[in-house]
């Protein structure tokens, strides 16, 4: 029963990490995004 449990905790780490990976690459890319949004919002501002 013990080496099944800690097959399962090591596992879910490993997915707990890749998602930590994929959610770190979607914020930057959105702050990215916002970044640019917010130029590009800027410059019509300038009437």
């Amino acid at each position: 029963m013990w080496e099944t449990a800690w097959f399962d905790i090591v596992v879910g780490a490993i997915i707990a990490a890749i998602n930590l990976s994929a959610a770190k690459e979607v914020w930057e890319a959105s702050r990215e995004e916002h970044d640019s949004v917010e130029d590009a919002f800027a410059d019509t501002d300038d009437d």
